[in-house]
C-alpha cells in the first residue's frame, strides 16, 4: 500500500501495525511534508497512569516489515531539553 502526503504539516501519532507489511509513505519533499506530533517520554499514559517511556513517544511508529518512506520529515514539536522519538522502526 502506498501512502501519497501532500506537502503540508501532519499532526498526528501514526502506527503501522505488524498486520499491515508494505506500506509506503512517499511526500512531495523533505521539510515540505512533516508528519509531526508531540508526545514525551516524560507525558502520563491515560490508561495506565505511568509515563510512556521513550519507546511509546515516537511520532511514528512501525511495527510491520517492508515499510519504506521517501521525501519526508518526521518530526518531535515539544520543549527543548526533554526526550522523544521521531521514528520507531
Amino acid at each position: 500500500m502506498h501512502q501519497w502526503r501532500r506537502p503540508g504539516g501532519c499532526r498526528e501519532k501514526v502506527t503501522v501495525p505488524i498486520t499491515k507489511p508494505f506500506v509506503s509513505l512517499i511526500g512531495m519533499g523533505s521539510g515540505r511534508t512533516v508528519i509531526t506530533w508531540n508526545a514525551r517520554a516524560s507525558d502520563i499514559d491515560q490508561r495506565s497512569g505511568h509515563q510512556v517511556g521513550t519507546f511509546y513517544s515516537a511520532s511514528v511508529a512501525v511495527e510491520a516489515d517492508y515499510f519504506c518512506a521517501s521525501h519526508i520529515t518526521f518530526e518531535v514539536r515539544t520543549c527543548v531539553h526533554v526526550v522523544a522519538l521521531c521514528l520507531r522502526a
